[in-house]
């Protein structure tokens, strides 16, 4: 499981699992690029936007 993986599952497990997209990325924002930079010393950091293809949500790290 990636740590980006992981971490979106726990975000979905705040609050009994009833939680919005924004508390997710939010979680998402404060513990991925700890986790990354304590593992692989490296940066990653998720960001949010919205698809090119309508109404969608995407959420991810951007590869480099």
């Amino acid at each position: 499981m990636t740590t980006i993986t992981y971490y979106i599952l726990e975000g979905l497990r705040q609050k009994e699992g009833l939680v919005t997209i924004d508390t997710v990325y939010n979680y998402l924002r404060d513990n991925v690029p700890k986790r990354v930079m304590m593992e692989k010393g490296q940066p990653q950091n998720p960001v949010m936007g919205k698809s090119t293809r309508g109404k969608e949500i995407i959420i991810g790290v951007p590869i480099n």
